[in-house]
């Protein structure tokens, strides 16, 4: 939990709120949580580790134009 915390104060990508660590880019975590009570037929998908460092890798380059203006 100390990590997040801090990664979230050096980062500032993400804070802490009541429903726990939320992303800055989520308007309304209580509206997703409500949408995934909604849902408890709708299993979570099992990302394999090679599927979410690609995505990591990706999110990072993505980052890496945006902060050039490339993107």
């Amino acid at each position: 939990m100390n990590v997040m915390v801090f990664a979230c104060g050096f980062y500032g990508q993400a804070r802490r709120s009541t429903y726990g660590f939320q992303d800055n880019r989520v308007f309304d975590a209580g509206k997703i949580v409500e949408e995934y009570l909604m849902r408890p037929d709708v299993e979570d998908y099992p990302f394999t580790r090679k599927q979410i460092m690609k995505a990591a890798r990706t999110l990072r380059s993505a980052a890496g134009n945006e902060e050039q203006g490339n993107e």
